[in-house]
């Protein structure tokens, strides 16, 4: 009898399994987009680390690791995301926020929750990051999880595979929680009591002056954001806000264009609901090349005209006088 228990249990198990962990309700119908792919992910469940590589214009190169909890029976493979969930109802009744379907039951998401609420947050779970715990899907922390949620649409490939390497960015350390709170330390929700905000930060740079006409090079530019303070603030991201568009833009990497000549400011503001800003001045000029210069015309001196030479006439040479030769009177008459 309890042998016919035990494998009833097991197939409902894998019927659950192959049903997708639970019904839930689909927020996002993911879609297939190949030229919308800006990232590629990578998982070592052996070390249980997370890296996201960014697409450069050659090659993938790592970005971003996260600590996570894979499980006994997570696949190897190369596979690709598919659906989205803000919540999701995992087994047993407990829920994840921000999930990302790798294959079948396999998804991304955070450590799980009692209900559907950021407050009720299992904290053993919590401080099992790092090491396996799962069933089979990847665990993260709410703000891993929100950022592949948010930043790796479907079609995104990732490869699950087993190493000794953690990888080329290493293992973050995983926060330990000391009580229970009920929330995820890193959950960028504002009610959130670990939640801690920018105080203030910097940018690149204040001033830029962008030349319409000369070269593309010219007409763009780069601002970043940087040096957050303090240390745990929790999302050091800002979002990026032309105030004028038709003479400069801006997208959220901070890479300005210009449009037409003028001035316009570029604001960088905090995401994290601080309301902290910083200004960047944008001066667009049109470019107009100079005129080019003629060579000084170096002053010729003035050749004489040579003067005819005089031809020497020709001296009279005296001729001597002929003298008439006297007959010769001599005797013999």
């Amino acid at each position: 009898m309890k042998t016919i228990v035990r494998r009833l249990l097991i197939l409902s198990f894998l019927a659950f399994l192959m049903s997708g962990w639970g019904g839930g309700t689909r927020d996002v119908e993911a879609r297939a987009s190949k030229s919308k792919n800006p990232y590629m992910i990578k998982v070592n469940e052996q070390q249980n680390v997370v890296t996201v590589y960014k697409k450069t214009k050659k090659k993938y190169k790592p970005y971003k690791a996260f600590v996570c909890s894979s499980g006994f029976a997570t696949p190897t493979g190369t596979f690709t995301l598919s659906s989205k969930y803000r919540w999701h109802e995992m087994m047993g009744s407990v829920y994840g926020q921000y999930c990302s379907r790798i294959t079948g039951h396999i998804l991304f998401h955070s450590v799980w929750y009692y209900r559907a609420s950021p407050n009720t947050q299992s904290y053993v779970q919590y401080n099992r990051l790092g090491t396996k715990a799962s069933h089979g899907c990847i665990r993260l922390t709410v703000a891993a999880s929100k950022w592949i949620y948010d930043n790796c649409p479907a079609g995104t490939k990732v490869t699950i595979y087993r190493s000794p390497n953690a990888g080329p960015l290493g293992k973050p350390k995983a926060r330990k929680m000391s009580g229970y709170m009920g929330w995820d330390p890193t959950d960028p929700n504002p009610a959130n009591p670990y939640f801690v905000k920018v105080k203030s930060f910097k940018i690149s740079k204040k001033k830029v002056t962008l030349t319409l006409g000369k070269g593309k090079k010219k007409a763009k530019a780069k601002i970043r954001a940087y040096q957050y303070r303090p240390k745990k603030a929790m999302i050091k991201e800002v979002r990026f806000v032309s105030s004028n568009s038709k003479i400069a833009t801006v997208n959220q990497e901070g890479e300005i264009k210009a449009k037409k000549a003028g001035k316009c400011k570029i604001f960088a503001y905090t995401k994290d609901g601080s309301g902290k800003k910083r200004v960047c001045v944008v001066k667009v000029k049109k470019y107009k090349p100079r005129p080019k210069k003629k060579p000084a015309e170096t002053p010729t001196p003035p050749t004489e005209t040579p003067q005819p030479t005089e031809t020497p006439q020709a001296t009279d040479t005296p001729t001597p006088p002929t003298e008439t030769p006297t007959p010769d009177m001599g005797a013999g008459q």
